[in-house]
């Protein structure tokens, strides 16, 4: 008589799995198990790399985190420098729109990545406020402090609780030159403005020309969603113009 279906105990690799089964494995089937157990083990860890946190994470891993963040920032910027000569362009100019389009695409996906690193960087800082490790004694946890959260004073209205000459305290104790605090306050700054966007400044909308000019030369025509073939004349109503002074 068969014995009664129940879990059975499998140790791998120091690792207790318990197996569902009618009777005990073989060494064969052991083996075979083992090794099932162990390739699915590897490619976990290959599909999930462990995550930095603020323990782990090295001067190195922090570095290239800024420069990607940079990069982001420059692409962003370019992104909208590109796309101003182009806007203009369209207003006059048929067949733009789809350029435009990539533009703003490319230009939405940088803000998206600004976004993310803003999140991460956000996190860190938490982490880095709340704990009660003595973030100065050290030389990588002095670096991550300053990048992150900043040893200098960045409040506008200052008092006796401000932190000034911090930075320089830092940069004497772990042996900082010039261009290293430079370029821990250029990587802090970097991290103030994606945490803190400026707004941008909000652009009027274009306006119809009305029945005295081709559709293709009206500026709302072709930011609007009527795509060609245009109609000969612009549909739209004509905006009135600011009366002039006399």
């Amino acid at each position: 008589m068969p014995e009664p279906d129940a879990c059975r105990p499998v140790e791998i690799d120091g690792e207790t799995i318990r197996v569902r089964g009618a009777q005990e494995m073989t060494d064969e089937a052991r083996a075979a198990f083992a090794e099932v157990v162990r390739a699915a083990k590897r490619k976990y860890a290959a599909e999930h790399p462990p995550r930095h946190t603020v323990d782990t994470i090295t001067s190195d891993a922090l570095d290239a985190l800024y420069a990607e963040l940079e990069l982001a920032q420059q692409r962003a910027a370019a992104m909208e420098r590109a796309m101003e000569p182009t806007a203009a362009d369209a207003l006059a100019h048929r067949g733009c729109h789809r350029d435009l389009k990539g533009q703003c695409l490319r230009a939405e996906r940088a803000g998206s990545a600004i976004t993310t690193f803003a999140a991460i960087f956000e996190g860190l800082g938490n982490l880095l406020a709340t704990s009660s490790r003595d973030w100065g004694t050290y030389r990588v946890d002095a670096w991550l402090y300053a990048v992150i959260l900043g040893w200098d004073c960045e409040e506008a209205t200052h008092n006796e609780t401000c932190a000034h000459g911090a930075m320089e305290e830092m940069a004497a104790l772990h042996g900082w030159d010039a261009d290293t605090v430079a370029k821990a306050r250029r990587y802090r700054a970097a991290v103030r403005d994606a945490l803190d966007p400026q707004e941008q400044p909000a652009t009027r909308p274009p306006v119809h020309v009305g029945g005295r000019a081709n559709a293709e030369d009206c500026p709302a025509c072709i930011a609007s969603a009527l795509s060609p073939p245009w109609p000969f004349i612009c549909p739209g109503e004509a905006a009135h113009e600011d009366p002039k002074e006399t």
